[in-house]
């Protein structure tokens, strides 16, 4: 039986308490992978990495490594990435002495796995040189480095839940893989190499080069699909100049209902937002048109159901919340209503399945 979930005090052995405000079943135990998970993300965005491996050993520890298949291009790097292991050191070490602990943040995450813990290492490899730092339950037992994080072709985050915390929770391959299928497509430049050492498998590989279109496709595998995947992408301008990346899919289906999933920079906004709010008016647009004609038309209005997904990723995200649970940047709607209007009319147009089902012949 897990613990209760809402501030849980923690006594560490040879720690002073501290307040974690958390799951300490397995849904805590998962969240710590998809805190270290956000820190590679943000080297995938950089440049750094190419591919991440993630490991289920046998002693039900976890690791991530971060790699690049191309290591010349990693030195191509900017600059302003320069990071130390000393300076990462720090950042690990951060969760005690702040009061300010934001979902996702990768400072203060990491900070907050190494202190959740029994055990954390991480191994900087560069060429033929590997170098490892330890730490048990939030506390250094190695030296680390000024070895630059830049120079570095893999970088591996391996580490222990804390039984004390967290008991004999786990997380299940069938977790790993459905957090692959979901979580996956966001972060569509990295191949992943999932290594399920519990049930002794081969290593698969996760691909999602077409993004959110993957994420769509898995979610609406229990519904009879109707025409081809609507899919758009695109890279414009907000207001201040800076660029906006539009990822969406949608998939029509027999059944009804409607799934709609959203998120920004990585983060799933269960709670909508801007972004969201964008889609549904260019969606919404669109159908409007189409009814309009089969009113004219004297047709039947009761449309099939659909499951959408749209990401987008931006300079300045505004979230609403600590949980980052709703998106708030109101410069993006109108261009994301006009990219959805214009792609979803361009689909219909050209996809006669699609056409006859929307138009209802």
């Amino acid at each position: 039986m897990s613990k209760p979930d809402y501030r849980e005090t923690i006594e560490h052995v040879r720690r002073r308490p501290l307040m974690y405000v958390g799951y300490t079943d397995h849904r805590g135990v998962f969240h710590l992978l998809s805190i270290v998970h956000c820190y590679f993300a943000n080297e995938v965005f950089s440049g750094a990495f190419s591919d991440l491996d993630i490991v289920l050993h046998p002693d039900h520890s976890i690791s991530m490594t971060g790699r690049n298949a191309r290591p010349d291009e990693m030195r191509t790097r900017p600059t302003t990435q320069t990071r130390s292991v000393q300076s990462l050191a720090q950042d690990l070490n951060l969760w005690p002495e702040t009061k300010d602990y934001r979902l996702g943040d990768s400072t203060i995450g990491l900070s907050l796995v190494n202190s959740l813990s029994q055990w954390l290492t991480i191994s900087v490899k560069r060429g033929k040189i590997e170098h490892s730092f330890r730490w048990e339950r939030g506390t250094p037992v190695t030296q680390s480095s000024p070895f630059d994080l830049i120079d570095c072709d893999e970088i591996t985050f391996h580490w222990m839940p804390d039984p004390e915390i967290f008991g004999a929770s786990q997380i299940s391959p069938d977790d790993v893989e459905r957090f692959l299928a979901t979580t996956g497509p966001l972060l569509r430049e990295a191949a992943y190499h999932f290594h399920d050492q519990v049930r002794g498998k081969q290593p698969e590989t996760y691909k999602h080069e077409h993004g959110v279109a993957h994420l769509v496709s898995y979610l609406n595998a229990p519904y009879t699909p109707e025409g081809k995947t609507i899919r758009g992408q695109s890279t414009q301008q907000d207001t201040n100049g800076d660029a906006i990346e539009i990822d969406f899919a949608l998939q029509f289906h027999r059944e009804p209902g409607v799934t709609i999933m959203s998120a920004a920079n990585l983060n799933f906004t269960y709670g909508g937002g801007t972004h969201a709010i964008g889609f549904h008016q260019g969606f919404q647009e669109v159908m409007a048109e189409i009814n309009d004609l089969n009113e004219r038309r004297d047709r039947d209005l009761a449309g099939p159901g659909y499951t959408a997904a749209i990401s987008v990723r931006i300079r300045c995200p505004q979230y609403f919340g600590p949980t980052r649970s709703e998106l708030g940047n109101e410069g993006i709607q109108a261009q994301i209503a006009s990219f959805v209007r214009k792609t979803i009319t361009d689909h219909w147009e050209s996809d006669e399945r699609l056409k006859r089902t929307l138009e209802y012949t």
